[in-house]
């Protein structure tokens, strides 16, 4: 059931008692944590916390630590299945359940014994309880009654109402879609508790500008989170400008949308930017001359270009966003300045928030097998810290190899022309000898490889229906190699996020019998036997023609 005072209805039932929490590996997640672990222990709760994965790693996980607790708070996962029907859970335990990912389990909405903290009009198209739910007739009433015509229209009734709920339920978990970031909403929660500050505020930014960058909310989505966050920090500046200096300062201000242009040169920023890739079309010659061409128009020499962006002469650093805003509408580069939050700690240190969330989201997805998943998971918390400065320039280094990756994928792929059409989507199979596979058995990292391979394969190619067909990437699951990964992303026609391709795979493999399991990051990442690929992409066809 959903709850509609944060503080009252969760966080009150928390003080006094040891909670559990269990937190997602993806970046919203991660500030969300940093936020409520501010908050508990200002207030001396104790707590255990302890990184998830997948469904496996959850149960295991809760059967080993529930003696421990009576609360459990679940962060980023749990909604889109029935927790109960996972778990064997004794009834004086609750289970609070923060999540970004919908659609929300029907189970999960009119469960009493499972919390929601969310907003409930994030959640599209709820049915009704008694649309899903009633009381079994009672049909076994003698041999008289079972056949009289009361009875008759009884089970013509129940027949009716059965198909009629499996097809509302179809309709409202069809799509895969995000809600508000978790992280934005426990800002909230310490905001109305009056224990908000610049640093929190950053986090709630990190963590609504992650799921833009990897596209799970839409323009509009992030425009009204942008303001929630602009009033927010209009009022901190106003109340803390007589309490003193801040570990950090934050503005709201016109910025180029560039992949980590301040940490990287202007020349691969924008060879690694999906909106510029995608226009120049880089991988190609003609491509590539025409960003020099770019460059060269808006009058900052190429050797400027490659040099860090940090060490360009003052008058190039200090212009290029003006003399590129300027020729933005001329070569098709609409958004490439828009407005964003940048965050400063000192004269060295200054991050725009999208940056941020790439960094820590590499070192999520660290391929280094020497570190396990919680240390990883670990790691990535403390690049969050003001403390922790080091950690965070490693992970937007690592951040870089993953784009410089995923560019010469993108390069081999449309050489190779290895994207296949396969009539009602497109599908492009990853082996494992390709070079850089170890990075694409993570979700995070395959879903932009994906995006980039659509863009550029719809803005390489002469036929306009491309534009309209989706995209089926399938990686070699390297954690496992009796496994591989689909991840399915909508058109690049198509406006909004939402994401039937999920549900399809899922389809797919019932059809085959075929087990599959879907990604806790996102919906439209399945894992699923690797011997059935090609089974897989034929019952697609099958679906979706």
């Amino acid at each position: 059931m959903f709850v509609d005072d944060f503080r009252k209805e969760f966080y009150d039932n928390l003080v006094g008692k040891r909670v559990l929490l269990m937190v997602h590996h993806d970046v919203d997640a991660l500030c969300a944590i940093r936020i409520l672990l501010h908050l508990l222990e200002a207030d001396n709760i104790q707590y255990s916390l302890v990184s998830i994965r997948n469904k496996e790693e959850f149960v295991k996980t809760f059967n080993a630590h529930q003696q421990s607790a009576s609360n459990i708070v679940l962060i980023n996962f749990g909604a889109t299945f029935d927790v109960y029907d996972e778990i064997d859970c004794s009834e004086d335990k609750c289970i609070y359940i923060i999540d970004n990912h919908r659609p929300v389990d029907v189970h999960n909405v009119y469960r009493p014994e499972v919390k929601l903290v969310m907003r409930a009009e994030t959640c599209k198209n709820i049915p009704l309880y008694e649309d899903l739910f009633r009381d079994s007739d009672e049909e076994d009433e003698g041999d008289e009654r079972r056949y009289s015509l009361e009875m008759l229209e009884k089970r013509k009734e129940r027949r009716v109402w059965k198909e009629r709920r499996l097809r509302l339920l179809f309709e409202y978990t069809q799509f895969s879609y995000f809600g508000h970031s978790v992280a934005f909403q426990m800002f909230e929660l310490a905001w109305k508790m009056s224990k908000d500050n610049f640093e929190l505020l950053w986090l709630a930014i990190i963590g609504v500008c992650d799921l833009r960058v990897n596209d799970k909310i839409d323009e509009h989505m992030y425009e009204e989170s942008l303001r929630s966050l602009k009033s927010h920090l209009t009022r901190l500046t106003h109340a803390q400008n007589s309490a003193g200096n801040n570990s950090i300062d934050i503005v709201f201000d016109k910025d180029l949308q560039l992949v980590l242009y301040r940490h990287w040169s202007l020349f691969e920023s924008f060879r690694h930017t999906l909106l510029c890739s995608s226009r120049f079309k880089v991988w190609n010659v003609k491509g590539y001359k025409r960003m020099l061409e770019f460059f060269a128009e808006i009058g900052i020499p190429l050797v400027q270009c490659k040099q860090k962006f940090f060490a360009m002469d003052l008058e190039f650093r200090k212009n290029s966003q003006q003399w590129i805003d300027e020729l933005a509408e001329k070569y098709s580069l609409i958004g490439i300045v828009s407005n964003s939050f940048v965050g400063s700690r000192g004269f060295r240190h200054r991050y725009n928030a999208n940056d941020i969330a790439l960094g820590v989201k590499a070192i999520l997805e660290s391929p280094n097998k020497e570190k396990s998943s919680g240390e990883k998971f670990l790691e990535a918390l403390d690049s969050l810290s003001p403390k922790k400065i080091s950690i965070l320039h490693h992970g937007i280094e690592a951040a870089k190899i993953q784009y410089e990756a995923i560019w010469k994928q993108v390069h081999a792929t449309l050489e190779m022309k290895s994207i296949v059409n396969a009539g009602p989507f497109l599908y492009v199979i990853l082996h494992e000898s390709a070079p850089d596979a170890k990075l694409f058995s993570f979700a995070g990292c395959l879903l932009t490889l994906a995006r980039f391979l659509l863009h550029s394969h719809v803005a390489s190619s002469r036929s306009r229906r491309v534009a309209n067909l989706p995209l089926i990437l399938i990686t070699p699951d390297l954690c496992s190699t009796e496994f591989a990964l689909a991840a399915g992303i909508p058109p690049v026609a198509e406006q909004s996020p939402n994401n039937l391709l999920g549900k399809a795979l899922l389809q797919a493999a019932q059809r085959l019998k075929c087990p599959m399991e879907p990604d806790f990051y996102d919906g439209c990442v399945v894992r699923f036997p690797v011997e059935e690929k090609l089974h897989l992409i034929d019952a697609l066809v099958s679906l979706l023609s």
